[in-house]
């Protein structure tokens, strides 16, 4: 039995196909904590300059997490948010010893 070769008209076409990674639901994205970060820069201006860390270490923590390295990002991350506590703290006693040296002195 001979087969015959297909003609023009019943060669299949060739599909273009496209793989689509898909990320899995349980990990969690890291955060990065530049509202945080933004409002320590613009409110808390504080000597130490720990608010301008936090925020360069948000913006590194958002670049790694755009890129895909989560283990970066989620330690970028974890070193913005305790530089934005450290600041936030400092303002924090800084103004609760204002109000009090203000109180003792009328």
């Amino acid at each position: 039995m001979e087969y015959e070769p297909l003609s023009k008209e019943q060669v299949p076409m060739q599909v273009m196909t496209h793989v689509v990674p898909i990320r899995d639901v349980h990990v969690d994205m890291p955060r990065d904590h530049i509202i945080w970060s933004v409002f320590n820069l613009i409110f808390c201006c504080n000597p130490c300059c720990l608010a301008l860390m936090a925020f360069f270490y948000s913006i590194k923590s958002r670049d790694r997490k755009i890129v895909g390295d989560l283990e970066g990002a989620r330690s970028l991350g974890s070193t913005a948010y305790w530089l934005n506590v450290l600041a936030l703290s400092i303002i924090v006693a800084f103004v609760i010893i204002m109000i009090i040296i203000c109180c003792m002195l009328f």
